[in-house]
Formats: C-alpha cells, sequence, structure tokens
C-alpha cells in the first residue's frame, strides 16, 4: 500500500504578522510531513524578497510549481506594495505537466484561475488541481461560485487509467448549491473519505475571532473508471487552527485541510 498526505493551506496574502507567520505556517506543515501541499493566496512580493510559496518549499524540501495570481499594490509594513497572490502546489514528484484554466468571473472580483499540475506517482497518472474561487456573496456570488465549481470540476478530470484530487479555498460550505452540486464527468467516479472531518477552516486571525468556524476549504478525490487500483481515502486531521502566536495568533486565518491517499498498486494497469 502506497500513501500520499496530502494538505491545502490558505496562507493570507501579507496580513496579519505576516513575517511571524511564516515560521508558523512552517512548523506547523512540517509537522505533517506532507508529500502535497496546495497553497492559496500566496504573497510575492519581489521589492521585499518575500515569496511565500519558495520559504514553505525550502523549509519543507519540497518543489514548487506556481500559478502567478492576481498582481496589485498590498498594504505591507506600512505601504502599499506591488504583489502577487498566487497559486502554488508544493510537490516531491517530478511535474510531468502544469496548466492553468481562467475560471468565470464575477464583475467585482476578477482574475480567479485553476492550477493542474500532472504526476506519475508510482505508475499512475496523479492530476492536481488547486482552486481559489469568489468569495462574494448573495445571489450574483452564488451564481458564479457555481459556474467556477463546474468549470474547476471538468478541469480536474483525472487521466485515463488515474486519479486526480480537487482542493483549495472554494468559499463555499459543504450545505451551499455549489458543494452539493460538485459532480464528476461522465466515466469518472467521486471517491468518499472513510470519515468525514467537519470541523471549519475559517478560523480568523485568532482564537478570540473563532466562534462559529464554516468549512469553506475542501479536498475531493476522482478515480477514472478505467483505473483499476484500489484507492481509499481519509482525513488525517484539520491542522494549524492552534493559536502560537502572543495575542493567540493562528498561523492563517485559515485552517490547513489535511488527507491521506492510499492505493494498493498490485495489479494496476497502465
Amino acid at each position: 500500500m502506497n500513501s500520499l498526505i496530502i494538505a491545502t493551506l490558505n496562507t493570507w496574502k501579507c496580513d496579519g504578522r505576516y513575517q511571524d507567520r511564516l515560521g508558523w505556517m512552517a512548523d506547523g506543515l512540517f509537522a505533517l510531513q506532507p508529500d502535497i501541499v496546495l497553497l492559496q493566496e500566496a504573497f510575492v512580493c519581489a521589492e521585499m524578497g518575500l515569496d511565500t510559496a519558495q520559504h514553505l518549499a525550502d523549509y519543507l524540501n519540497l518543489h514548487v510549481a506556481r500559478l502567478p495570481g492576481r498582481e496589485k499594490a498590498r498594504m505591507f509594513e506600512g505601504r502599499r506594495r506591488r504583489s502577487f497572490s498566487d497559486l502554488a502546489i508544493l510537490h516531491r514528484m517530478r511535474p510531468l505537466a502544469q496548466t492553468g484554466l481562467q475560471l468565470p468571473q464575477h464583475k467585482d472580483d476578477p482574475d480567479r484561475q485553476a492550477q493542474r499540475v500532472e504526476f506519475d506517482w508510482r505508475g499512475i497518472p496523479l492530476a492536481i488541481t488547486n482552486v481559489h474561487l469568489t468569495h462574494r456573496r448573495g445571489e450574483d456570488g452564488d451564481r458564479v461560485r457555481e459556474q467556477q465549481v463546474l468549470a474547476s470540476t471538468q478541469f480536474c478530470h483525472p487521466p485515463t487509467h488515474g486519479l486526480a484530487l480537487l482542493a483549495g479555498d472554494f468559499n463555499a460550505t459543504p450545505s451551499s448549491a455549489a458543494i452539493r452540486n460538485l459532480t464528476p464527468p461522465a466515466g469518472v467516479r467521486k471517491l468518499s473519505p472513510r470519515s468525514a472531518d467537519r470541523r471549519g477552516t475559517f478560523q480568523g486571525e485568532n482564537d478570540k475571532e473563532a466562534t462559529l468556524i464554516p468549512r469553506i476549504d475542501h479536498l475531493f478525490v476522482y478515480k477514472d473508471n478505467r483505473c483499476n487500483v484500489d484507492v481509499t481515502w481519509e482525513w488525517e486531521r484539520v491542522e494549524m487552527n492552534v493559536p502560537v502566536g502572543p495575542q493567540r495568533e493562528f498561523p492563517s486565518d485559515h485552517a490547513a485541510v489535511v488527507a491521506k491517499l492510499s492505493v494498493d498498486t498490485i495489479g494496476f494497469r497502465a
């Protein structure tokens, strides 16, 4: 049986105690020993020599595949500085291909994308898709989010005879129409975890804010119907929801969602 530890985390750009949070996030992820980490809102500021994804990758001894995100002037250390908010996938395996997809856009929230990276995992084709959907509320936000989920589901299709993961910040709770209607295309099976972790993920800056925590970060696994390996996956735990700062700050305003994907490759035929 071969296993992968997978985590997804919205890193909250440069907000809060950013320099401290870099260390807190690195320590929290290192304790998990992940093989794959999907990051959203990964801050990059060339002027300051800052790169969240690269910092975490170096600390975890992983490689970075990135999709540059929204460029704008963000307030950091008392000044507005040109920066990016990237999607990034940290990984141990050699990537075979990377593509990006422009998602349906909300008029007040442009530049939403999906990132897809493909790997060969012990002979099994594996595609990983990283998303960060619109945070806009109301009817327009709900409608666009459903369109983004549909586009992401089609984009994350498993390779022939392979597996696919779709993960990230969906800005939608499990009871929302966008998540309830998240169904795979024909010829693909959506797998269920052994047990569901129902804890929240959008926790705020510190534990004083963490009263009613919605679950808006998710991880889904899909299997091509022609893939003949036995696959199981289960929630490991929601990490990085322990306050570590002097004012009981969290490493990020999101908790990391963590799962273990296990496959029995005996008899696998590509």
